[in-house]
């Protein structure tokens, strides 16, 4: 799911830091948010806690979440962390995962490595 023109950083206004609002994707286009689900329980470790404080403004992406009907729980903290261009201290990369992948099964291992089963 995308937020479309409404996703995009200049509209979400997500970093403290304006400069960092209108950062582009190599189309040459404001980025937006790709939004991810995620579970509603959260483990942060202090930096990322930290990062979210400090360096991001999330009113305004709460809000966009809150139009929906219902799921803006799961949306927001894996939005945060897989969106890589956001910085989230811990957080990881959707540059290997096809659009549309569901992940079923997935557990944690090794120091919270995640390993899923991908349909």
């Amino acid at each position: 799911m995308q937020l479309g023109g409404r996703g995009n950083w200049a509209a979400m206004q997500i970093f403290r830091n304006a400069s960092k609002n209108d950062q582009k994707n190599a189309k040459g286009q404001l980025a937006s948010l790709r939004i991810v689900k995620s579970l509603v329980e959260i483990t942060l470790s202090r930096s990322a806690a930290d990062y979210i404080l400090d360096e991001l403004n999330v009113t305004t992406f709460i809000k966009t979440l809150e139009q929906a009907k219902y799921g803006m729980d799961e949306d927001f903290m894996g939005t945060l962390n897989a969106n890589e261009i956001i910085g989230m201290p811990g957080g990881f990369t959707l540059q290997f995962t096809p659009f549309g992948t569901k992940a079923r099964n997935a557990e944690a291992v090794n120091g919270g490595i995640i390993h899923a089963f991908l349909e």
